[in-house]
């Protein structure tokens, strides 16, 4: 993926709170935690794109701490903790990471990137289609003046015209 100036991912307003931090998982491509002042939306990008897959409004107050842990028990186990906390009453949460958001699916990876590339390839067709509907827009509002211009020239002309039609009229009586 090539650096680009604008984001390649925007979610929809989370009406009645505040993004205040978030995080990667480091376990899973697809899954990142969005810390807001009334909890944690977690968006599994593996499952879906168009809303948090999982809300935990678990906060008194505005989360404004947040890390992850990942500890290897053995060779095929790992517990995964994250811990937010809060400035307003120093409160700090150590809470295990469910199973389903730090086991990575099977090509998470590649299919996470596929999902990314998508999104790029999708914001370029925005912002083009965008500069295209702009100058379409120019050049119709171009054309109306044009015609516009045309019609009063024609109304000017025609009662130059006139004008002139009756004074020869006027001449010849």
């Amino acid at each position: 993926m090539t650096y680009r100036d604008e984001p390649i991912f925007r979610s929809a307003n989370t009406r009645g709170s505040q993004n205040t931090c978030g995080a990667f998982s480091p376990t899973r491509p697809g899954v990142i935690f969005i810390t807001k002042n009334n909890g944690i939306d977690i968006w599994d990008f593996y499952d879906q794109s168009n809303k948090p897959s999982i809300q935990m409004n678990l906060a008194s107050q505005t989360i404004t701490y947040f890390k992850f842990q990942v500890k290897e028990v053995n060779a095929s186990l790992k517990h995964q903790l994250m811990a937010y906390g809060d400035e307003a009453d120093g409160t700090l949460n150590l809470q295990e990471v469910p199973e389903n958001l730090r086991r990575p699916q099977e090509n998470e990876e590649q299919e996470i990137q596929k999902f990314w590339d998508n999104e790029v390839i999708k914001c370029n067709y925005v912002k083009e289609r965008r500069v295209t509907l702009q100058e379409q827009w120019q050049e119709t509002v171009k054309a109306i003046a044009s015609a516009k211009a045309l019609e009063e020239a024609k109304k000017e002309l025609g009662d130059e015209v006139e004008h002139v039609q009756e004074e020869k009229e006027e001449t010849d009586y």
